[in-house]
C-alpha cells in the first residue's frame, strides 16, 4: 500500500521568527529528539520560515546575551 499523498502546505508552514535585539542567531532541533544537532536557520528577523509541521526547540544566540531556548509548534 502507498503513503498517503498530503499537500506541501499541509506538511509545512511558513514561520515568521523575530527577536528583540535583531540579529540574533537561530537554531532548531525537534522537540521529541533532544540528543538531535542544532539546525542553523540563520540570524532573526527571519520572514517566512518553511518548518514541516511539528514541535521544535527554538535556541536564539547574540553575542552579550545569555542564549534563551524555546519551544515552538507549528
Amino acid at each position: 500500500m502507498n503513503a498517503p499523498c498530503v499537500p506541501v502546505s499541509l506538511a509545512y508552514c511558513g514561520v515568521p521568527i523575530q527577536s528583540d535585539p535583531p540579529a540574533a542567531t537561530v537554531r532548531i532541533k525537534p522537540y521529541d529528539d533532544q540528543d538531535a544537532n542544532w539546525t542553523l536557520l540563520g540570524q532573526t528577523p527571519l520572514n517566512s520560515i518553511r518548518l514541516a509541521r511539528g514541535f521544535f526547540v527554538v535556541r536564539f544566540e547574540k553575542t552579550g546575551y545569555e542564549p534563551v531556548e524555546a519551544v515552538c509548534g507549528t
